[in-house]
């Protein structure tokens, strides 16, 4: 099923109309057989073969990607991922789709440790110019290049992102849409309030957030140690940096860790 996958994703718009052209001999040799001469059941075969076909083929690299996506967000490994998007980013793809795989791509390379070259990407995309780019990307977007900017010491950059990003989340209809991206945004708002001093305001909207899958726990309870520790609460802090050590897996939180708990020991 992979090989298949990654077929049709390679080759889209090719394996589409293949795919339509035997499926419409195959209907007409099946209307002839059976006499159906209503045009409205002809019709309704016709469009529910042509759709079914449509998602079948375009959604093949979400098929693709979400055993690794689930590994990177679950599992903390964010490898498979990376290599399944720079995979998926060589194939002939459209302009929507490639800014969504970059803002992936710039989302794991962050939380492997390469900001630099995750805010490199990103700075390469001129979101809001991106025609056909949904509200939901855009905050993501901006949410992945705050989260560069703080980890690369530019602090104003990136309250400035995050201010962005939430502006975009708030004008996101209530929804499952909205709920998928509302941990990370109360994430970064929450950077943003620990980066700027406002301690109590950041461990509010930490535990705000449902934390629905492990790598967003990780992410959480490093921010909460770094407020525990401002609060020089330091048995909280190294309670949550062994939350991040034990289930970081491969991701650099626990690089980050690690050298505050060995600061503090």
């Amino acid at each position: 099923m992979t090989k298949l996958a990654k077929l049709l994703a390679r080759n889209k718009r090719l394996a589409y109309f293949l795919i339509i052209i035997i499926e419409a001999i195959a209907l007409g040799i099946a209307l002839a057989h059976f006499n159906i001469t209503s045009s409205f059941v002809r019709i309704f075969l016709v469009v529910f073969l042509a759709t079914f076909t449509y998602l079948f083929v375009y959604t093949s690299p979400l098929y693709l990607a979400k055993k690794p996506r689930d590994e990177f967000n679950e599992k903390c490994n964010p490898e498979p991922f990376l290599h399944i998007i720079e995979e998926l980013l060589s194939y002939k793809i459209s302009e929507v789709e490639r800014t969504e795989l970059l803002i992936n791509y710039s989302a794991v390379l962050g939380d492997m440790g390469e900001f630099q070259k995750a805010y490199e990407i990103l700075s390469g995309i001129n979101i809001d110019k991106k025609a056909g780019t949904p509200n939901f990307n855009k905050a993501i977007y901006y949410n992945n290049l705050a989260y560069c900017c703080y980890l690369l010491g530019d602090n104003a950059a990136a309250d400035i992102w995050c201010e962005k990003m939430l502006q975009i989340y708030r004008d996101i209809p209530q929804g499952k849409i909205k709920k998928m991206i509302t941990d990370a945004v109360l994430i970064s708002s929450a950077e943003k309030s620990y980066r700027n001093g406002d301690y109590s305001g950041a461990m509010l909207l930490v535990n705000q957030a449902e934390l629905k899958h492990t790598r967003i726990k990780v992410n959480a309870a490093l921010l909460r140690a770094q407020i525990y520790l401002k609060a020089e609460n330091i048995e909280n802090t190294k309670k949550e940096l062994d939350y991040v050590i034990s289930n970081g897996n491969k991701c650099y939180d626990v690089v980050r860790a690690k050298k505050i708990l060995s600061e503090i020991e």
